[in-house]
C-alpha cells in the first residue's frame, strides 16, 4: 500500500492565488469551535509515561567538524561543501516533528531542538531514545534561515533526504537528495538538481519511492494566478542520478495547487490538486508511463450529493492512497458558500478498476491514513476509525490537537501531537482512545 503522506507548504497557498477570487469566509468547522476550544495545552489529552530503557542499534560515528564534505562515489554526485550540521548531544531532549514507524521498536523522525527540523532520527526501542544520523548536509551560516528536511523513509535501511529553508526564496546551492543503504551509518548525495532561472523559490514537497531504484520528488518553483508551478523528477538508480519528468512550464497540471502525489509501481501515479474554486469540479491526474505524461479524470458527483461539485462549491482532492494501479482511494473536500460560513462536506472516492468507476462515502474529514485495504483512519481532532474499507466509520476518540501519525497495527500508533506553540510525541496502545506522552532524548549507544 502507498499513501501520499505531505502536503504543499502553507506558504505556497497565498502565493498561488494571487490575482483569483476564491471563496472567502471561516469554515463552519472553525467557527463552531473556536468558542470552546481547551486551553492550547497538550496535557488536558495527554498523559506523561516514560518508555523504560532498552537495547538501541550501535551505529559508527563520523567526524563533523571538518570544513568540507566530499562523496567518492560515481562522478556524477555532488561535492557538497560546508561544516555539517551539528549533532545532537547524548542526553539531549529531542523535539519529534515528523514520525514514521516500522514496526512497535524501529522507526525514523525529523527533529531536533528548539523546534528544528533539520536532524534525521532513530529509534529502536519505540521512541524513547534516538539516535542522531543526520546526513552531512551543511549547516546555515550566520546569515541562512534555518534548514528544513524532507524525507522518505521505504525501510529500516533505506531513506533519502532533501533539504530547503525556511524561507523559500533562498534557493540552496547545490541542492542535493542525499540517500542510505545502511539506516543511516553513511550517506551519498546525488548529483546536484539544477533549476537555475526557472525557480522564484524552492519548496521540495513530496518524495516517493517504490522500490530502492525508482523514485520521484515534486518541487514548487514558482505561483501566481492560480498556478502552483512544478518540477517533477525522477530516478531509476535509487537516487543519484534524476531526471525531469515534468518541467515547469507548459503542462497543464500546473494548474491549482498540488496536494498530493503517490505512486503504485514504477509506471503509475495519482497527483492530486486544489483550485479552491477557480475550476469546476474535482479530479484525479493519473500516469502509467512514470510520470512523463499525465491525464485527467474528473470525478463524479456522488449519488447522495448529485450537484455536490458544481459552482458555487470549491471542491479538490487530497490523501491519494494507492494499493495497486488498479485500486486506490482519494479524499473529495467541498466548501459551499452558505450566508458568511464555508461549510465542508467530504466524501472518499475509491475505485477497482484505475479510475473508470467511483464507489463513493461521506468521509468523517482530516488526514486518510489506511493500514490496510480495510483498516484506517480518519485522523483530525476527531478520530475516526474504518474497518470496511471506508464504508462506514466509528468515532473513536476526539482531541485538542492536531496531530502527524504513524500506525504499526489496528492498536499501536504514534502521533506528533501540535497544540498552537505546544508540540509532543504520543504514543497509543488502543487504537487511539488514550494517548500517552513520550519524553524522546538522543543516545549515542
Amino acid at each position: 500500500m502507498k499513501k501520499a503522506l505531505r502536503g504543499v507548504s502553507h506558504c505556497l497557498c497565498a502565493l498561488i492565488l494571487v490575482g483569483c477570487a476564491p471563496l472567502q469566509a471561516t469554515s463552519k468547522a472553525t467557527a463552531d469551535t473556536a468558542q470552546d476550544e481547551p486551553s492550547p495545552t497538550l496535557s488536558a489529552e495527554i498523559s506523561t509515561s516514560p518508555i523504560p530503557p532498552s537495547a538501541v542499534v550501535t551505529l559508527a560515528t563520523e567526524a563533523t567538524t571538518l570544513p568540507e564534505t566530499q562523496v567518492s562515489k560515481p562522478a556524477v554526485t555532488a561535492v557538497v561543501r560546508g561544516t555539517p550540521i551539528r549533532p545532537l548531544n547524548s542526553g539531549q531532549t529531542v523535539t519529534i516533528i515528523n514520525i514514521q514507524m516500522l514496526d512497535p521498536t524501529r522507526g525514523w523522525a525529523i527533529g531536533g531542538v528548539a523546534g528544528s527540523e533539520d536532524h534525521v532520527l532513530i529509534t529502536v526501542d519505540g521512541g524513547g531514545t534516538w539516535r542522531d544520523v543526520t546526513p552531512p548536509e551543511p549547516a546555515e551560516t550566520k546569515d541562512e534561515p534555518a534548514k528544513v528536511a524532507l524525507v522518505h523513509f521505504l525501510d529500516a535501511e533505506r531513506a533519502w533526504v532533501t533539504y530547503s529553508h525556511e524561507d523559500i526564496y533562498r534557493i540552496p546551492h547545490p541542492a542535493v537528495i542525499w540517500r542510505t543503504e545502511d539506516g543511516g551509518e553513511t550517506w551519498q548525495a546525488s548529483e546536484a538538481l539544477d533549476f537555475e532561472g526557472v525557480a522564484e523559490f524552492y519548496v521540495p514537497s513530496i518524495i516517493d519511492f517504490v522500490d530502492d531504484l525508482h523514485g520521484w520528488i515534486l518541487v514548487h518553483l514558482g505561483a501566481g494566478m492560480s498556478h502552483d508551478y512544478v518540477a517533477l523528477l525522477r530516478t531509476t538508480d535509487g537516487g543519484i542520478f534524476w531526471e525531469r519528468a515534468v518541467e515547469p512550464g507548459g503542462e497543464y497540471i500546473q494548474l491549482c495547487s498540488k496536494t498530493g502525489l503517490v505512486f503504485a509501481d514504477t509506471q503509475n501515479g495519482w497527483l492530486t490538486r486544489d483550485c479552491v474554486g477557480v475550476m469546476e469540479g474535482a479530479f484525479v491526474d493519473q500516469t502509467s508511463d512514470g510520470g512523463q505524461t499525465w491525464s485527467l479524470t474528473q470525478l463524479p458527483a456522488p449519488k447522495s450529493a448529485p450537484n455536490l461539485l458544481e459552482m458555487p462549491s470549491a471542491c479538490g482532492t487530497s490523501f491519494p492512497t494507492l494499493f495497486s494501479p488498479a485500486f486506490g482511494m482519494v479524499v473529495v473536500t467541498c466548501l459551499k458558500l452558505e450566508g458568511d460560513v464555508l461549510t465542508p462536506t467530504e466524501f472518499l472516492y475509491t475505485t477497482m478498476d484505475g479510475g473508470r468507476s467511483w464507489q463513493t462515502n461521506p468521509f468523517p474529514g482530516g488526514a486518510l491514513w489506511m493500514l490496510t485495504p480495510d483498516v484506517g483512519w480518519a485522523l483530525g481532532r476527531n478520530i475516526d476509525l474504518t474497518k470496511d474499507s471506508g464504508n462506514s466509520w466509528t468515532k473513536v476518540k476526539t482531541v485538542n490537537w492536531d496531530g502527524q501519525f504513524s500506525f504499526v497495527s489496528e492498536h499501536l500508533g504514534w502521533a506528533v501531537a501540535r497544540n498552537e506553540d505546544d508540540i509532543a510525541l504520543v504514543r497509543t496502545t488502543d487504537g487511539g482512545h488514550l494517548w500517552l506522552q513520550l519524553e524522546p532524548e538522543v543516545t549515542l549507544e
